[in-house]
């Protein structure tokens, strides 16, 4: 158990002192190994396991979901979406705009839909709390059921489960946080309808629906649906600037998956899980609670994957238990103040952080219950 400890401190320490995450897995795991008297051999296993084909198809695919953002936002894809959406009225776009948003993956991304939920927010006179609650809470909602997010690839990959399979079993979760937070605005009038209904906001995001759509009829990898995602952007937008691509590749994203599966693959290589297997602690339990607090000490949703999954997935006799240690990682990601898109909103809106906290964590905790009792019933 000491090892595990030690190896955490340091990945949470490292990560506070804001060193890249994948690099502070890999030390956290270097150091486990250590403690846990790792020979040549043993570390020889765990680098080769990291460098195998499943491990850089996952990190081809992340950096690959990383630059087709980075394309739909660079093109002003996003914004012309939602532009076709504002016959819906206020409170629609209020909760749109970031939920829309909340499909590019990038640290802080709730920092680009702030600025065009602003004027929106202003016009019903809503207090900094209340737009940061809006542009926090919406933004990550779609992290339960969007295909294309990389920490449900990446769970997915760890959990060696189908992504759809995962957002099944989590589509209660997220029915019940829009339910919860539409509850919070309730008071909110949906105003300043205007324009015509326009359909043309499919046409915008057809690059993310093409992807998806290819998986799930075709069962084409998404390596492939990427690629011509990709290109079909630069299609729509008659554009042959290809040196763009390049724009949107991240190292740190690369060095991130590398590092959680060097993590992975250490934590197998040792018997830590025999630390969990006590009596006295259920193990529905341990499941929602371990991912839960592992999330709120890291503020990152892949470093609290990348840390829980393989600690915690030997305990597990069914898929749904996937579902259960993710929803608990992104409940605990969101719980934290280090959590970057809280920050960066907090500090745009001027907001008070103890007033926000007093808006959205009520909410976490109802649905961190519901995760406790829905692993006790399955």
């Amino acid at each position: 158990m000491l090892d595990l400890i030690i190896g955490f401190s340091v990945i949470v320490l490292l990560i506070r002192k804001k060193v890249n995450y994948g690099l502070s897995m890999i030390l956290g795991g270097i150091i486990m190994g250590i403690i846990d008297r790792f020979n040549t051999s043993d570390f020889y296993f765990v680098v080769q396991k990291t460098l195998s084909y499943p491990t850089l198809r996952l990190i081809l695919i992340v950096l690959m979901i990383n630059i087709l953002g980075y394309l739909l936002r660079e093109f002003g894809q996003i914004e012309r979406a939602l532009g076709d959406l504002r016959f819906l009225g206020s409170k629609s776009i209020l909760v749109l705009i970031p939920l829309v948003f909340g499909l590019m993956p990038m640290p802080g991304g709730a920092l680009v839909s702030a600025p065009i939920i602003d004027p929106e927010a202003s016009k019903l006179n809503l207090s900094p709390e209340r737009k940061t609650f809006i542009n926090f809470w919406f933004r990550h909602v779609i992290f339960f059921i969007f295909p294309l997010s990389t920490a449900i690839i990446l769970a997915s990959e760890l959990g060696n489960i189908s992504v759809y399979r995962i957002i099944f079993y989590q589509l209660p979760f997220f029915f019940i946080a829009v339910i919860l937070g539409f509850w919070k605005i309730r008071d909110i009038k949906n105003e300043n309808k205007g324009g015509k209904p326009s359909i043309m906001f499919i046409w915008y995001l057809l690059p993310i629906i093409l992807v998806i759509i290819l998986n799930i009829l075709f069962g084409l990898d998404f390596i492939y649906g990427l690629i011509l995602a990709i290109f079909l952007v630069f299609v729509q937008n008659r554009s042959k600037n290809f040196k763009m691509i390049p724009k949107g590749f991240s190292y740190n994203l690369a060095l991130a998956i590398f590092g959680i599966m060097f993590f992975r693959f250490a934590v197998e290589r040792t018997d830590v899980m025999e630390s969990f297997l006590v009596d006295w602690v259920p193990k529905e339990v341990l499941l929602v609670f371990v991912p839960w607090i592992i999330g709120m000490a890291t503020g990152l949703n892949m470093a609290a994957i990348g840390i829980s999954f393989p600690v915690l997935l030997p305990l597990i006799d069914s898929p749904v238990y996937v579902s259960i240690l993710y929803v608990s990682c992104v409940l605990g990601y969101l719980s934290s103040p280090l959590h970057l898109c809280l920050i960066v909103t907090n500090e745009y809106f001027k907001s008070k952080l103890g007033k926000v906290y007093r808006l959205f964590f009520p909410l976490l905790l109802i649905l961190l219950l519901c995760n406790l009792i829905y692993a006790y019933l399955v």
